[in-house]
């Protein structure tokens, strides 16, 4: 009975690996470019921030001789306008790296070497220069902004820095009055950035550049102090910045920068266990940082950094694909700095030293197909991140892993028809593996268990019970998986010992 039990189970992580591990080929979407190259000036080398104020599109340049700022009522060449002058008067103002909509006015943090500043607008054409009380000469830039409501307080608009001694948090509630919140590196003089910042579960995170020790992650409630919630670089020294962070379907999304084997996606469903999304670099090297995140339709997408600039998405946060042609047929475009949703498009802004180009398209009716194990335990997401703990051990231990996850990924989708056709079947598979699931999880804590009698006849009656109703060829592939496995032993073959746990739990 005991050889049933190790096909069952090797069928529920091989789900886990495939639905982590396999990217899909081929691209979903079809883009089209909607602005000439770098606006009409090949200086704008790339379109950092986007944001939409009063129903247009507002996008910002770095350019040496000045930022400059251009919207679009429509989204499409030739309806693009600048609205600023260049660098707001002084080409010292090269690069704008943030902006965000804050009491109906738009915010537009920008890099300086003298000191970062901040402008704002209320129209969109007249722009003035916002005045802090004590920002340090150090803060070369305002890298980030984000809105965030306080527990039991108004909406509040938070600005993180650049600076070799330390990046500092501002806070205003007004736009005119500002409050200091962290300074000297939010107690690492290290980390000398804050690159990113996101809302999640009513919580306030932000993401660091420390190239000493590894990014560190933050979060507040109250809004005004911070706590760290990730172990440095999340285990890996390599991921020195965290450039992206976004929420989706329950998770909060954070991108690495990694110049060593590629950026990566960590997620976490409570803000302080996190367990990596992807790939490293998305199954190349090359694909060193994940600058840019945004929610578009049911798929996350993130814009990276290569030889080429890609485009990749996700509709369940394990299987990622790839959505545009390389530098969208243009090797000149070498990042993707900036994604964004307007109207029916996501558009998304790239870096290129022949002039920025921006692109777009509109959502996919593609749909990934469902993985058996995310839709039996959909409501239990802690399980699923404690699985796929595993995978990364399953695949590096075991020679037949490949041929297993194929075996897996050929007729999950039958499994998961079967499953939601036959209440009876789909209420015995709960019962089951939630008995089964348990030993797992305790086996890699490094208990020795065995798998008890009542187990391995209910184990019995739900493989007949999947076996009266499928197709014969997955009949015959769980026979030839029994063989397989015939003589395995179920703790050497999960080699649960070399499991790593990463993070950190903190009740802040």
């Amino acid at each position: 009975m005991e050889k049933i039990f190790r096909v069952l189970t090797y069928l529920i992580i091989c789900c886990v690996i495939v639905t982590g591990l396999i990217i899909e080929s081929g691209y979903a979407e079809e883009w089209e470019k909607v602005n000439t190259d770098g606006f009409g000036d090949v200086d704008n080398k790339s379109t950092f921030p986007m944001e939409v104020f009063k129903d247009d599109l507002y996008v910002a340049t770095w350019n040496d001789a000045g930022t400059e700022i251009w919207m679009t009522p429509e989204g499409t060449n030739p309806g693009w306008n600048q609205m600023n002058i260049n660098g707001f008067g002084t080409p010292e103002n090269s690069n704008s790296t943030s902006m965000e909509v804050f009491s109906d006015e738009l915010y537009a943090g920008v890099y300086n070497g003298g000191r970062g500043e901040v402008w704002l607008t209320a129209d969109g054409t007249s722009w003035d220069q916002v005045s802090i009380t004590d920002f340090s000469s150090n803060n070369n830039c305002v890298r980030v902004m984000s809105t965030f409501n306080p527990y039991a307080s108004n909406q509040h608009l938070y600005i993180g820095t650049d600076n070799e001694k330390g990046a500092e948090v501002w806070m205003t509630g007004n736009g005119i009055d500002w409050v200091l919140l962290e300074d000297n590196g939010i107690g690492d003089t290290n980390n000398t950035s804050v690159r990113c910042m996101g809302i999640f579960n009513n919580y306030l995170y932000l993401g660091t550049d420390n190239q000493q020790s590894g990014t560190q992650v933050f979060r507040t409630k109250g809004g005004i102090s911070f706590t760290q919630v990730n172990t440095e670089g999340f285990g890996y020294d390599g991921n020195k910045a965290a450039y992206s962070m976004c929420n989706f379907k329950g998770y909060l999304y954070v991108g690495t920068f990694n110049h060593l084997t590629g950026t990566q996606v960590w997620r976490t469903s409570d803000g302080s266990t996190w367990i990596q999304s992807n790939k490293d670099g998305f199954g190349d090297p090359s694909n060193d940082c994940s600058y840019c995140m945004t929610v578009f339709g049911n798929y996350l997408y993130i814009g990276t950094g290569n030889a080429a600039a890609q485009v990749w998405r996700t509709g369940d946060g394990v299987i990622w694909k790839q959505v545009n042609s390389d530098g969208f047929d243009n090797s000149d475009n070498k990042r993707v700095h900036s994604l964004i949703v307007f109207g029916d498009y996501l558009y998304a802004g790239t870096g290129n030293k022949w002039g920025t180009e921006v692109w777009r398209c509109k959502d996919s009716a593609e749909e990934i197909t469902d993985c058996f194990l995310e839709r039996v335990l959909e409501e239990e997401p802690k399980t699923l991140d404690a699985l796929r703990m595993m995978r990364d051990t399953v695949l590096d231990g075991n020679l037949k892993g490949d041929e297993y996850i194929e075996l897996y990924y050929l007729y999950s989708s039958e499994m998961l028809e079967i499953y939601i056709a036959y209440p009876e079947i789909k209420e015995k598979t709960h019962e089951v593996l939630e008995r089964l699931l348990l030993g797992i999880l305790l086996i890699a804590e490094g208990e020795k268990r065995s798998l008890d009698y009542s187990v391995n006849s209910a184990l019995v009656s739900l493989l007949d019970a999947y076996a009266k109703v499928a197709s014969p060829s997955l009949r015959l592939a769980i026979k030839e998986v029994k063989e397989e496995l015939k003589g395995d032993n179920l703790s050497n073959l999960l080699q649960f010992d070399r499991i790593k746990g990463v993070g950190v739990s903190n009740n802040n």
